[in-house]
């Protein structure tokens, strides 16, 4: 029995949480949980980039994922190896992605926005032993060094340096999934930080049941007969595969996939709720919010048949929430986590709980306190640091060779969430802010200092620093303060140029909206800079 929460016995949230456990075999592999469905079902809804639909079974889908597992063993990848999937919305992701798992391989999924030297970064990192790429992403990847990669390409004929994706599928199946356990790696997620270059988050096969509880109650004591599921998000990110892709697949739901590049299209996204009769959908808040300026009556365009939107990465406003329950007839159920430990706390309409503009209340199987910088707890309506008890299913396994860091998130008998926030009288949570200055915008995490090292990296730029400021419709827009080289000017060309430097070097999500030239930037007595003083002056 796959679900963790039983909707004909559900009692209430104490009820549920004092009878909850976890349900986790020992001995697992999750791309074999995945496809452990009937042959006839359908398991994903393939729209192209031309508006054409494919679909396919999980038979259709087994017999990929099988034929890629054994090709990509034949190339050398094992037990442990790292295969890094930079790939669009489709099969050919899902396919690859559980073809790693069924090896005990570990997936590093990179989003397509990101620029060449980010994905270039992320497979050196990572020591990826092969890396498969969209052929509408390789353009940008020309040029960059892969050596001891084996590259290949969907939707493109081979070429000096990489092979064609489909001569993975033209081989003889895997006979068997590798016997992997629970704890056993199976995934890494790059994260930014406030400081160094990205870190991958490394996370073992539990990490598909562990999605499970929060999963059911965002989507209304879930999944429901005839239900089916669709996000604008990447699925190379923990929200886009975690939150919607692989636990909907898991339970034997379609999965509505749209190729597509540039940003959301909200125009696009009310089509395609309407068009594949969408019942479930996860949501980055930024999101909900270009469909509500888009159009903020829906239903009397379009026939949707939305029932659940499940939301989050950034704060969702209450009149978002009230917004979707009157104008769109859905809940909109505001979740809490990241990549390091996703969907810790959730709100469910269903389930009798909701509180706009709160993070929900702790999901059953999660214990998170309210602590303070010596780790002791605070009483309810205290700020303080929100941090996940250890041990935790949910719980990324470490930072990819980076004791150091891990040591740092992990401490005390807690995860560090990084968040700060208090818990109310009813026993929902609250976001504050960030305890460090990570940027969130439109559902990203961005590293001032990633965006700072692309900004440096222009000849007229002496250095920068980097900050959030708000913004109505991404939470937070991404602001610059430059100080030029001798014999620079500023302008306008100038700032397209900068803009330019890091859309090329980390993708367009993490552009600078604002640009402003100082003469200096200020810094503590160790030299760190005092983004608290920008923020003052923005």
């Amino acid at each position: 029995m796959k679900t963790l929460i039983d909707p004909s016995s559900y009692r209430g949230y104490e009820s549920l949480v004092q009878s909850f456990s976890w349900r986790i075999p020992e001995r697992f592999n999750a791309g074999a949980a995945v496809l452990d469905n009937p042959d006839n079902s359908t398991a994903l809804v393939a729209v192209g980039e031309d508006g054409g639909v494919e679909k396919f079974s999980f038979g259709d889908l087994r017999r990929r994922v099988y034929a890629v597992a054994a090709a990509l063993r034949e190339f050398g990848v094992g037990l442990g190896d790292r295969v890094a999937i930079h790939l669009l919305q489709g099969h050919e992701f899902v396919t690859t992605l559980l073809a790693t798992y069924l090896l005990g391989a570990v997936a590093v999924t990179i989003p397509a926005l990101l620029g060449a030297e980010a994905v270039e970064y992320r497979v050196r990192d990572s020591g990826a032993k092969a890396l498969v790429v969209d052929g509408g992403l390789l353009p940008k990847l020309r040029g960059r060094r892969f050596e001891g990669v084996e590259f290949f390409v969907v939707d493109g004929e081979a070429g000096v340096g990489y092979r064609a994706f489909e001569e993975l599928l033209r081989g003889p199946s895997l006979r068997d999934a590798v016997d992997t356990g629970r704890d056993d790696p199976a995934h890494i997620f790059y994260t930014s930080g406030t400081e160094g270059p990205p870190k991958g988050a490394v996370h073992a096969h539990r990490w598909l049941i562990a999605h499970i509880p929060c999963f059911q109650l965002a989507y209304d004591l879930g999944p429901r007969e005839g239900d089916v599921f669709w996000t604008p998000a990447d699925w190379a990110w923990i929200g886009g595969c975690g939150d919607l892709l692989l636990p909907a697949l898991y339970f034997g739901y379609p999965v509505v996939a749209v190729r597509r590049t540039g940003r959301f299209d909200p125009a696009q996204a009310y089509t395609v709720l309407e068009q594949f009769k969408v019942t479930c959908a996860f949501m980055p808040p930024t999101a909900l919010r270009l469909l509500r300026k888009h159009d903020p009556t829906p239903l009397k365009n379009y026939e949707l048949c939305l029932r659940a939107v499940m939301s989050g990465g950034e704060p969702v406003t209450g009149e978002v929430v009230l917004w979707g329950r009157d104008a769109l007839k859905a809940s909109i159920n505001e979740t809490y986590g990241q990549t390091e430990a996703n969907l810790l706390t959730g709100n469910s309409a269903a389930a009798g709980y909701v509180k706009p503009g709160s993070i929900g209340k702790p999901v059953p199987g999660h214990f998170l306190e309210i602590v303070d910088d010596m780790l002791n707890p605070l009483p309810l309506g205290e700020v303080g640091h929100i941090a996940l008890r250890l041990p935790d299913p949910v719980a990324f396994l470490g930072y990819w060779n980076n004791p150091q860091a891990t040591a740092r998130k992990m401490r005390g008998g807690y995860l560090f969430t990084g968040d700060l926030g208090w818990v109310d009288g009813d026993g929902f949570l609250w976001f504050k802010s960030r305890a460090d200055d990570l940027i969130k915008s439109s559902g990203y995490r961005l590293s001032p200092w990633e965006i700072e090292q692309a900004l440096n990296s222009h000849p007229a730029v002496e250095e920068s620093a980097v900050i959030g400021v708000p913004d109505p419709e991404r939470h937070q827009a991404v602001k610059a303060y430059v100080v030029l080289k001798h014999g620079f000017e500023p302008g306008e060309e100038l700032i397209q140029q900068l803009r330019q430097a890091v859309r090329e070097k980390i993708g367009p999500h993490a552009t600078p909206r604002e640009i402003e030239f100082v003469n200096e930037i200020p810094r503590t007595a160790t030299l760190k800079i005092k983004r608290s003083e920008l923020r003052n002056r923005s």
